[in-house]
């Protein structure tokens, strides 16, 4: 199983680009960018890297099983690029009840897509790093940095709740400047 996991669409928009002069730019037919699109399976790997070039970007190709694909650190921010902002609720807690349920450290070993908002990252990280330590297995690599958010960030958006959440939080949130209750990352 694989799944193309990069902003092609994002990219095109940054650079005022329709799918026919991408493919014009690329040397590609406007089915191989419609083929990359759709994450069809017939799409080839010269062009993934003629687009990939093109926008001055490397790919890595990742093999995964099927029940794995989902729930990859690197997955999941590229969801949450695809689905807006907010969708970073449902996206991240799949991954944390997948890890839970697996145990599988390998759902974290790649770090988000460098494009992610900074909050996503910050939060990405300070998850993986708590998950990890509940756990006590060793932190990724890119999980034991800081990524200090600038304004402080209260994940209950409840203005009463505030206090509580600077009380509560676990050391792997608060050094991002991240402010949580202790329930989390609990799911019912």
């Amino acid at each position: 199983m694989y799944q193309i996991l990069f902003p092609l669409r994002q990219w095109m928009r940054n650079k005022a680009l329709s799918e026919r002069s991408l493919a014009i730019e690329t040397g590609q037919s406007r089915l191989s960018i419609r083929a990359l699109f759709s994450s069809q399976t017939n799409f080839n790997i010269k062009s993934l890297l003629k687009v990939a070039t093109y926008f001055d970007q490397n790919i890595a190709i990742i093999s995964y099983s099927n029940s794995d694909v989902d729930s990859t650190t690197t997955a999941v921010s590229y969801r949450i690029l695809r689905d807006g902002f907010n969708s970073w609720k449902i996206h991240l807690m799949n991954m944390v009840d997948e890890y839970r349920a697996s145990l599988d450290i390998r759902i974290f070993l790649l770090p988000p897509a460098k494009e992610s908002d900074e909050r996503i990252l910050a939060l990405m990280a300070s998850v993986v790093d708590q998950l990890c330590f509940e756990s006590k297995v060793a932190t990724p690599h890119w999980a034991q940095k800081t990524y200090f958010l600038q304004q402080p960030w209260f994940l209950s958006e409840t203005e009463s709740l505030k206090a509580f959440a600077i009380l509560e939080s676990p050391i792997a949130f608060k050094k991002n400047n991240i402010f949580v209750l202790d329930n989390f990352l609990m799911r019912a």
